[in-house]
């Protein structure tokens, strides 16, 4: 903001509009948080992820999901 004050004196120009809201804004909004991990990954991923992590998966507690 201070740069864009900097330009605007230095052209000797008034600024018209309030641009603070625009400032930094997130890169891209937040995804969907409660899609179900056959949604997001599919079933071939969520399958291959679920074989992988199987017996990690079993030590803390964890089952394989029904649809995979």
């Amino acid at each position: 903001m201070v740069y864009i004050v900097g330009i605007t004196e230095a052209l000797e120009l008034q600024p018209r509009h309030d641009i603070t809201g625009k400032l930094d804004p997130a890169f891209k909004p937040r995804g969907q948080r409660a899609v179900a991990g056959i949604d997001f990954l599919g079933p071939s991923n969520l399958g291959r992820i679920e074989r992988i992590c199987a017996q990690r998966m079993e030590r803390f507690g964890y089952s394989p999901s029904r649809s995979v």
